[in-house]
């Protein structure tokens, strides 16, 4: 039987790098939580103190209550009034979802470009996207960081971006 070794982290530990002097804290507490709830570094159920989080970020605590509202927007977080906020637990049914129409997305996405063709100078380009993935994956330093600043995020995104222009969907 196959089993999954996890260390338990205080939250100071987890959520302590991230925050710059660039762009809005709010933005920036937004991004380091999410990105901690979606890599499960901060696991379903775990309290989140607005308190406690300020203090780690040496800020006031309005800008970690306008991030935490963000993500209960976004479902990650759930608030409970009178409680406090939690990391809310993994939906299977929206996992599934979510999964299904990124599949259908990419693969329409692909299929189109497959029927329509794509031009050498796009196929250079793309093959260049992949070399610098390649080449970031490979030097990463820090698998720590912030993923959603991070390079490699950059990339895959341009890698993406650039798939769905050269199917003339970029909408999608």
């Amino acid at each position: 039987m196959n089993t999954i070794n996890f260390e338990i982290k205080s939250i100071d530990k987890i959520i302590a790098s991230g925050i710059t002097k660039e762009g809005s804290l709010v933005d920036q507490i937004y991004w380091v939580l999410r990105d901690n709830i979606i890599n499960l570094s901060l696991p379903p159920d775990m309290p989140l103190v607005e308190k406690e989080i300020a203090s780690i970020f040496e800020i006031s605590k309005t800008p970690v209550r306008e991030a935490l509202i963000r993500l209960a927007n976004d479902g990650l977080v759930q608030i409970i009034p009178k409680s406090g906020s939690y990391v809310t637990a993994i939906s299977l049914e929206r996992y599934l979802e979510a999964c299904f129409i990124r599949t259908n997305l990419e693969g329409g996405c692909v299929k189109r470009l497959a029927d329509k063709g794509i031009s050498l100078s796009e196929q250079v380009q793309l093959k260049a996207i992949i070399t610098e993935h390649k080449q970031i994956d490979e030097s990463n330093t820090n698998p720590n960081s912030t993923y959603h600043n991070s390079p490699s995020y950059e990339i895959n995104e341009l890698f993406h971006r650039t798939l769905f222009e050269y199917a003339g969907i970029v909408g999608a």
